[in-house]
């Protein structure tokens, strides 16, 4: 009986442990949450980005994208699509919320506008986009990619 008593005895402790082990691990896990702003983007990044315009053919984009940090975008680029080169110009504004999501709206020269949503990931010198552009049955962009701070240790 008494060898019985004890061997519960250590189940309960070696169970009382694991749990404090777990505990302390989420605890410590929840002291390293941080949260994002839109001062998490800013400078400048470079920009790849690949799909399709659906209807027209394959596209492939590389941009510089600079963020002032408050919420407004400016940028330069070149695209493919179906053969066709482009240069661009843009302009634009974004918002980051606090679980380090961005939606951003730009508009080109012609009048043009286009929106992205993106993750924010390594402490905001990179991020993953998409093209969320509404489009219709017959156009619109099929594009993701991804954006890297050009000079990490700056803030431009």
């Amino acid at each position: 009986m008494k060898r019985q008593g004890l061997s519960k005895m250590l189940q309960m402790l070696s169970l009382s442990t694991v749990v404090m082990i777990l505990l302390t691990g989420t605890l410590s896990a929840g002291d390293r949450h941080h949260s994002c702003s839109n001062r998490t983007l800013k400078g400048s990044y470079g920009l790849f980005g690949d799909g399709t315009v659906v209807g027209v053919g394959p596209n492939v984009v590389i941009a510089i994208f600079t963020y002032d940090g408050d919420g407004n975008l400016t940028g330069t680029g070149t695209s493919k699509t179906n053969g066709t080169v482009v240069h661009f110009t843009l302009t634009g504004t974004y918002t980051v919320d606090e679980n380090c999501n961005v939606t951003d709206t730009v508009v080109f020269p012609s009048g043009a506008t286009a929106t992205h949503e993106y993750v924010i990931v390594d402490n905001g010198e990179e991020f993953y986009f998409i093209n969320s552009t509404p489009g219709t049955t017959t156009s619109g962009s099929v594009n993701g990619g991804v954006g890297k701070k050009q000079f990490p240790k700056n803030d431009d």
